[in-house]
């Protein structure tokens, strides 16, 4: 009865973001949980209110830039905006379980977590703008359809996106970045 999926799974250093909706259920992330297998970091479960399928994973309506910068869908503000649960390590690194310390929205958590946040259009998020594969900080290779609005956004952050041709690979609602392999993560 639980099921995840790759895509809803964001690692960020000394915490990680866990989507919660179409495709990864709360059964599923409850074993995650309970199994430990986030590791002795902080883990912030985003539930997704809307669990459709144009946005049916934490990576279709978000994406990391840097450090400290993201940028989210512009849909998922006001009442479409997830709300995250907070877990917490508690016990050892060896030894320990997590403890539900909060339930706040999502740009308040990122806020909280020194992210500077940017939005993306509808028209944007259905043109892969979440969807690009990040080849070091600050330099993504996107799709050539996302929009001159979004990387316009981007190189006014200092984010350098590079457009690549995929509408040959692009009818699984998949980018760059869920058609590559990580070869070497540091």
């Amino acid at each position: 009865p639980g099921h995840l999926e790759g895509g809803d799974f964001l690692p960020c250093g000394d915490f990680v973001l866990q989507g919660q909706g179409l495709l990864s259920n709360a059964e599923g992330v409850r074993q995650c949980l309970e199994n430990r297998v986030y590791g002795y970091v902080e883990v912030a479960v985003v539930i997704d209110p809307r669990a459709t399928i144009d946005e049916m994973r934490l990576d279709a309506y978000f994406t990391l830039l840097d450090k400290n910068l993201c940028a989210i869908c512009e849909d998922r503000t006001g009442l479409q905006e997830p709300v995250v649960n907070v877990y917490h390590p508690e016990g050892t690194a060896e030894s320990f379980f997590y403890r539900k310390r909060e339930t706040m929205h999502f740009k308040e958590y990122l806020r909280d977590k020194g992210f500077r946040i940017l939005q993306f259009s509808k028209g944007e998020q259905e043109e892969y703008a979440s969807k690009g594969l990040m080849v070091s900080p600050t330099h993504i290779l996107g799709v050539k359809g996302t929009g001159n609005g979004f990387e316009e956004t981007l190189k006014s952050e200092g984010v350098r996106m590079e457009r690549l041709e995929f509408e040959a690979l692009g009818g699984s609602y998949g980018g760059p970045r869920r058609s590559c392999q990580i070869l070497l993560r540091g």
